[in-house]
């Protein structure tokens, strides 16, 4: 009972919404990804503590956004997008005096779908803005990259590709993820009431990157980090004049 009265409330406030413009574009950009942790570097053979730290991922984001313009300030911005994520190292160090060098690469494509409520510092819908929400995140595949040489003895140097199965550790990527994202940037009118926007979002996931069989003792997350840099070009599809509701 608690949770219908719950839902009627929220009915009726989401009724109440005057979405007075809609706009329909598409965005694109880069990611700069990472990790919040080394992920199992005994995949590579050689202990952790000669792992060098992580180098910037370099990706990309694309695909369709729409915006709902509640106000000159208030707005929501669904999206519709691919993205690349993933994480790398440079391998660069000594073992019995001998040097061990090489990398290992992580690329993990993506589906996301992120809902962002934003908040237009300007007057009209016009300048800076700042914006918070969350995603939903499906894994459609990827490949994981190692090579690492001792000396001049090549340990490794292949390339496989993840699937969503349990590996000989009893581990396999989680191919659903949830996270939540922040950001900042500016939006202009253009070409009448179509608007351009420049924006720079950090993300993280909730989820882990990974699934266990059983999981390790004290283990922690292993989650992934994304800086996004994207711009966008949006279409309006509605007047003042002609309203959309929310029924």
């Amino acid at each position: 009972m608690k949770n219908l009265k719950i839902l009627t409330l929220s009915l009726i406030f989401i009724s109440q919404i005057n979405i007075a413009q809609v706009y329909i574009g598409a965005k694109a950009g880069m990611n700069i990804s990472s990790a919040s942790q080394m992920p199992a570097v005994t995949e590579i053979g050689i202990a952790e503590n000669n792992i060098s730290a992580f180098v910037p991922k370099i990706g990309g984001n694309g695909g369709l956004a729409i915006l709902f313009k509640i106000s000159n300030s208030i707005m929501l911005q669904s999206e519709f997008v691919y993205n690349t994520k993933g994480l790398k190292s440079k391998i660069n160090n000594t073992f019995n005096d001998t040097a061990i060098t090489g990398n290992w690469n992580y690329t993990l494509h993506y589906f996301q779908i992120p809902l962002m409520a934003k908040y237009v510092i300007g007057n009209g819908s016009a300048g800076p803005f700042v914006e918070i929400g969350a995603y939903y995140a499906y894994m459609l595949g990827g490949t994981f990259t190692k090579s690492v040489s001792y000396g001049t003895k090549i340990l490794t140097d292949e390339t496989t590709s993840i699937d969503n199965s349990f590996d000989n550790d009893g581990v396999k990527n989680n191919k659903n993820e949830l996270g939540f994202k922040i950001g900042l940037g500016a939006q202009f009118p253009i070409n009448g009431g179509n608007i351009m926007f420049f924006s720079l979002r950090y993300s993280q996931s909730f989820t882990d990157i990974y699934k266990f069989e059983t999981i390790p003792e004290n283990y922690s997350k292993t989650q992934n980090r994304v800086f996004q840099i994207s711009v966008g070009y949006l279409f309006e599809t509605t007047s003042d004049e002609t309203k959309v509701y929310f029924y």
